[in-house]
């Protein structure tokens, strides 16, 4: 009895001494991160033209990204804005999200009783509003591509899921999507979620509670895991993938829709825009009604 306890004892000490071993690892591993965070951080902060400096850095760190674990991402993005803040010059979301003041307050879509209800539902947020009518969903798209239209409404999901065949129509004309819109049957339980789409925000949402929807390419599952376990750290929750479709050398390409409060905004974009293979940002927007 007295070896069988000395004999747990001595495992005991070496599985907390391997503990000790992995924390003093990535410990490191995170000081490391910083430090490269702080050098990419000067060419962003000395600057007029800082975005575009700030993108000709990260171009230069990315082969070095690869190999930094979940920890060591969040501590890299966590010391990015850390400096940028300290020096007076803060990293803020605008900054990473395609924002035009000068889209115009004209809505296309093709009128349903739901559509038409939808348009209010957005139309109320807006100061002027007009509105166009389209014969089809896709080809209100076009009057925005067009520029005839400054915004477009189309169906994104219902009760029974996402509906993946209107989202792909925004997706290929290079729609942003800028709100949703729940409209209920006449039953009064199911609904259909509609999406406000345009080529960029006009401005910042102003919802704490906000959804944020994104595509890139995964090389495979781990790099699905390091991405999804980075986020979470940053305060991004991943709600669904949207759908997966392969890409060159058996990648996979795929579109998350997440929830992303206020104040973990800035974190999860610069993150994304870092170390997310060939993102595309493809909405940051509240739900209305």
């Amino acid at each position: 009895m007295k070896e069988s306890l000395q004999g747990k004892g001595i495992l005991a000490a070496n599985l907390r001494l391997l503990a000790d071993e992995r924390d003093a690892r990535a410990a490191k591993g995170e000081l490391m991160a910083a430090e490269a965070a702080r050098m990419l951080a000067e060419p962003y902060v000395k600057d007029a033209d800082r975005i575009s400096r700030f993108e000709g850095a990260t171009a230069e760190f990315l082969p070095l990204a690869g190999g930094l674990a979940p920890r060591e991402r969040v501590a890299f993005v966590r010391e990015m804005l850390v400096c940028c803040r300290e020096a007076g010059m803060p990293m803020l979301p605008k900054e990473l999200l395609p924002i035009r003041e000068d889209i115009p307050e004209r809505v296309s879509y093709f009128r349903t009783v739901y559509t038409d209800e939808a348009y209010d539902g957005f139309a109320a947020a807006m100061r002027e509003p007009t509105v166009q009518y389209a014969d089809a969903f896709f080809l209100s798209c076009e009057d925005v591509k067009g520029g005839e239209a400054g915004y477009c409404i189309l169906p994104c999901e219902n009760s029974d899921g996402p509906l993946p065949a209107m989202t792909a129509i925004a997706d290929r004309y290079g729609l942003f999507r800028v709100g949703t819109y729940r409209a209920f049957h006449a039953d009064g339980e199911n609904a259909t979620h509609f999406g406000l789409f345009s080529p960029a925000l006009s401005s910042l949402p102003r919802a704490e509670a906000l959804l944020l929807r994104f595509s890139c390419v995964l090389a495979d599952e781990a790099a699905l895991s390091l991405h999804l376990s980075a986020l979470a750290a940053l305060g991004l929750r991943v709600l669904r993938s949207e759908g997966e479709s392969p890409a060159e050398g058996g990648a996979l390409s795929c579109t998350f829709l997440c929830g992303v409060g206020q104040g973990e905004l800035t974190a999860a974009l610069l993150y994304l825009r870092i170390f997310a293979e060939r993102l595309v940002l493809r909405g940051v927007y509240e739900e209305i009604g």
